[in-house]
């Protein structure tokens, strides 16, 4: 077996190891998967080609990035920077792209919103423009939600204003359960809700 002049014992270690991974079969070069399976080694050439072949396939097309990495290895083939470009191809692929998972924010801790007592916060939220209309040509839902109770107020609107919501803060919150503590909105908190009246 012969080495890189440079190599060092930690180097050559290194490279023995990873020749365990890799066996020779007349003229083509495999690499053992984890579960006994050899798969053949791609050269760069062809390896677009596979990569365009088995995304675009019968069998559940437009797959992401990871899952086609492991759809190729299912195949029989493996090339070493092959994770790195499959999900680069997916990036590329307009369709992956358009129809593809909106899920690109990492995960972070859930911050609940509590309330010391019934009634006391509200959030207040509107739903819209809602498409189809409904029958009375409503496009629009305020939406109020206590935080204590998570009890729920809706109405519809087909157009929306700053009076109009004044007005159903008033006759759907105030009225029925008194002043709360905070209101919350979309903005942010709304301290103080003297314009309500």
């Amino acid at each position: 077996c012969a080495y890189p002049k440079s190599a060092t014992a930690k180097d050559r270690r290194a490279l023995r190891q990873l020749a365990t991974r890799f066996v020779i079969s007349g003229d083509a070069l495999y690499r053992r998967s984890s579960y006994g399976m050899l798969l053949l080694c791609m050269d760069r050439v062809i390896v677009d080609r596979v990569m365009r072949e088995v995304h675009a396939g019968v069998c559940r097309p437009h797959m992401e990035g990871h899952m086609l990495t492991r759809k190729i290895m299912r195949t029989g083939y493996f090339w070493l920077t092959m994770e790195t470009d499959c999900c680069q191809f997916v990036q590329r692929c307009p369709k992956c792209q358009m129809h593809g998972d909106l899920i690109h924010v990492p995960p972070s801790e859930l911050h609940a919103l509590t309330s010391p007592w019934p009634f006391s916060a509200w959030g207040v939220d509107v739903i819209g423009k809602v498409s189809p209309k409904s029958s009375s040509g409503h496009e629009y839902i305020l939406v109020a939600i206590d935080y204590f109770t998570k009890w729920v107020k809706t109405v519809s609107y087909a157009s929306l204003t700053a009076a109009k919501e004044a007005k159903f803060i008033r006759s759907h919150v105030i009225c029925q359960y008194g002043i709360p503590h905070e209101l919350i909105s979309e903005e942010g908190y709304i301290s103080e809700v003297r314009w309500i009246h």
